[in-house]
C-alpha cells in the first residue's frame, strides 16, 4: 500500500472506493495530507484525443464532456498527457 493511501485510509476511516483515485492538491510530491478523490482516467481513442487538442472548450468543459478529470483533460489539450 502507498503511503498516500494508508494516509487516506486513516484520516477517512475508508479506503479509495472503487473506480476513484487520490489527487494530491498541494505542490509537495512527499505530502500525505492534501490529497482529494478524483474519477480514474478513462482510456480515449485517438478520434477523441484529437479532438479535445483542436476544440475551443475550457478544460473543465472538456472534462465533463469527454467525463475526464480536469487535469487531465488539461494535460492533453497542451500534449503533456495521452491515454490511449
Amino acid at each position: 500500500m502507498q503511503a498516500h493511501h494508508a494516509a487516506w485510509d486513516l484520516r477517512n476511516g475508508q479506503p479509495v472506493p472503487a473506480g476513484m483515485r487520490l489527487h494530491r492538491t498541494c505542490q509537495t510530491p512527499e505530502c500525505v495530507r492534501h490529497w482529494v478523490l478524483d474519477r480514474q482516467y478513462r482510456k480515449l481513442d485517438e478520434r477523441a484525443v484529437r479532438a479535445i487538442r483542436e476544440s475551443r472548450l475550457s478544460g473543465p468543459a472538456l472534462a465533463k464532456l469527454y467525463r475526464i478529470g480536469r487535469e487531465y483533460a488539461w494535460k492533453i489539450k497542451r500534449g503533456l498527457a495521452r491515454r490511449t
